[in-house]
């Protein structure tokens, strides 16, 4: 009986003992230590924690602290007041672990928070935080046991570049994560929007432990979906902080990139199906990614790609190979359309102008250096198909040299390269093409093949200046072609040239729609903008034609003479035409005070320079006929009655209106 009553009164004072305990803690009110937490607080970071609502203490076998209100200052540059603001913070731990240092989180609740993070101009983020105290370390002190169990509602993460003013947002609507202990992993589960598109993630992250900088692997296997893009990261990183041994394999797929047109513009709403994987590794300032796969809408690509961080810029470094590359899908909506990229305007020229004046993005080239080499089996551009494309594209101190190009286009071959200097803005473009196959070419740009045959061509050209109008200004350097045994129809070219038929109808044949062409010769010598015939010839069954004058690129205007000289007496034209006025808006008109021509072959109407005959005839083969003409001795020409010059004439007004708007048309194109 005695132990009995003995150990009842044991009993009875522990109970009285636990009661007075739990009647004493919740006699203290909480509010009274918020001035040391902002203390303590402020010893760590170096900013400002309120704590602007009450703090209530529930006591029981789960005690909870509950914080109404709190915000948490930024850094002094920063864009507001506030780094991060909470409605209200939530804390409810399990009583008996906590004896032995073992905390576990049974509920841990976070409410509307708002937290920004940015940068300023120099890169630095507002995360970056004053020298804590000791003991203030990341994981300093903390127990071994910790287990953190975080529910987060209607949150929202802002980010703010400071160097580029670029602002990107992710809504959360729910997010809950869990860890066992500070060595246990991470599990994610968050439900929200990026930028107003939908977001999903779930999956799995290394230990607590490695995120404040235990050491160690951190492992991830994440799982997300944007807006009906759905990616995986799976792999490792050895070391977080520093970000060195990093291994993950990465993908992503969508049936389709419509749902990203808020964020990436109107080009991605019409690319098509996405298929994309890599494997990337390295770190923490040299990353190589392998095996890197990718397919969108028409296009493939394959192959490696690196960065280098060790310099003062980023080296990029590529090995990339595509069966089909369609450049139109990158290059945003044709003329009319709006562009890519949240509906930007196509440059446009100046009133009355052909060539925008609108400064080049030159500035972009000094941003990194690159070194890429790419070759594919068919890449589909505006205006024409290249075939077995080799290129590779260098970019060394703001200089970007595409060096060499190879390709095949519509049946010929080309070779060639340029360059573009951001310093000197000063832009070079050297290009043959040898047996071009006219008619094709014509087919592949969307044309109809008025005109067909073999041709070669040289273009070698050195500009400067900070826009498209001004290196036009300041060209230097020559262009030549050269065609042979060839058929033109006048009703095409009319379709591609209004009022052409009239003409050549008259210049090149006898009315009929087809005619042969013997060949087509033309030599430009550039100097400072001014583009000035050394040789300009094409001959037809029925006719040879003749052409000399400039075309001023920089003020963009035309001062040309095309002069005709029948084979036939019963051919009614010997009148010189003149076009004449500007790119934007050519005059056409026939010289109708010209009588017709009695000089001897085409050599007499123009006298052709020997340099330019042999350059092309280097250019192309050394039998071309128009060759042969502009070396040979003048012929004495079909006679023809004076009343032809006249009939001629008129024929040539009907049509002159006509090629007026073609041209204007054709140059502004």
């Amino acid at each position: 009986m005695r132990m009995r009553t003995v150990a009842g009164a044991l009993a009875l004072l522990l109970v009285l003992a636990i009661a007075g305990g739990i009647a004493y803690i919740k006699s203290i009110d909480p509010n009274q230590y918020k001035g040391y937490i902002v203390q303590q607080a402020k010893a760590a970071t170096g900013r400002d924690l309120k704590l602007e609502g009450p703090i209530s203490l529930a006591i029981g076998w789960s005690p909870a602290l509950v914080v109404e209100g709190a915000s948490f200052s930024n850094a002094s540059w920063g864009t507001r007041p506030e780094m991060a603001r909470l409605r209200r913070l939530e804390v409810e731990v399990e009583l008996w672990p906590l004896l032995s240092r073992d905390i576990r989180l049974k509920r841990l609740v976070l409410v509307g928070p708002d937290i920004l993070l940015e940068t300023d101009r120099q890169g630095r983020g507002n995360w970056m935080f004053g020298e804590p105290g000791a003991g203030g370390g990341a994981g300093g002190g903390l127990p071994a046991g910790l287990s953190v169990s975080l529910r987060l509602e209607d949150g929202l993460v802002t980010y703010r570049d400071g160097q580029t003013g670029e602002v990107q947002k992710l809504a959360i609507e729910r997010m809950t994560t869990r860890a066992e202990g500070l060595e246990a992993p991470v599990t994610l589960d968050l439900k929200g929007a990026y930028m107003d598109l939908p977001l999903r993630a779930k999956g799995k992250v290394g230990a607590l432990g490695r995120i404040l900088g235990s050491g160690g692997t951190f492992p991830l296997d994440i799982q997300a979906s944007l807006a009906g893009v759905e990616a995986q990261v799976k792999g490792e990183i050895g070391n977080l902080q520093k970000m060195s041994g990093v291994r993950l394999a990465v993908s992503a797929s969508a049936a389709s990139l419509a749902a990203l047109k808020p964020i990436a513009g109107e080009m991605a709403a019409s690319l098509g199906k996405l298929s994309f994987s890599a494997e990337v590794k390295g770190g923490p300032d040299i990353f190589q990614a392998d095996n890197l796969k990718l397919a969108l809408g028409g296009t493939d690509l394959a192959g490696k790609a690196g960065v280098n961080l060790k310099g003062a810029k980023p080296l990029i470094t590529a090995e990339l190979a595509s069966k089909r590359a369609v450049l139109a899908d990158f290059l945003g909506a044709p003329e009319g359309g709006k562009a890519a990229g949240g509906g930007q305007k196509k440059s446009a020229a100046r009133k009355g102008k052909v060539f925008p004046n609108d400064p080049l993005p030159l500035d972009a080239l000094g941003l990194l250096d690159a070194d890429v080499r790419y070759t594919a089996g068919e890449v589909v551009a505006p205006g024409a198909t290249l075939r077995e494309v080799a290129a590779r594209l260098v970019l060394r101190g703001g200089k970007l040299s595409v060096q060499p190009f190879t390709a095949k286009v519509a049946g010929g071959e080309a070779a060639g390269g340029l360059s573009l200097d951001a310093g000197t803005k000063a832009a070079a473009a050297g290009m043959k093409v040898k047996g071009l196959e006219l008619g094709a070419l014509l087919k592949e740009a969307g044309h109809r093949d008025w005109v067909s045959g073999r041709a070669d061509l040289a273009v070698d050209l050195k500009g400067r200046g900070a826009s498209v109008a001004a290196i036009m200004a300041s060209l230097n350097g020559e262009t030549k072609f050269v065609m042979a045994n060839g058929r033109a129809s006048t009703a095409g070219l009319d379709y591609a040239i209004g009022g052409f038929t009239q003409v050549l109808g008259t210049l090149l044949s006898k009315g009929t729609d087809k005619v042969a062409l013997n060949c087509a010769v033309s030599d430009f010598l550039v100097r400072d903008g001014v583009a000035t015939s050394r040789a300009l010839v094409v001959d037809s069954e029925f006719s040879t034609i003749a052409g000399e004058g400039k075309i001023d690129l920089g003020r963009e205007t035309l001062d040309m003479k095309v002069t005709p000289r029948p084979k036939s007496a019963t051919l009614n034209l010997s009148v010189p035409v003149n076009i004449q006025g500007t790119l934007a808006n050519p005059k056409v008109r026939p010289d109708e005070l010209a009588v017709a021509r009695r000089l001897g072959g085409i050599a007499g109407i123009f006298i052709f320079p020997p340099a330019a005959i042999a350059g092309l005839g280097d250019l192309g083969s050394a039998d071309n006929p128009c060759l042969k003409l502009m070396a040979a001795p003048g012929q004495p020409p079909a006679k023809q009655p004076t009343s032809a010059a006249g009939k001629a004439a008129e024929e040539l007004k009907k049509g002159v209106e006509g090629i007026g708007q073609g041209l204007k048309g054709l140059f502004g194109r």
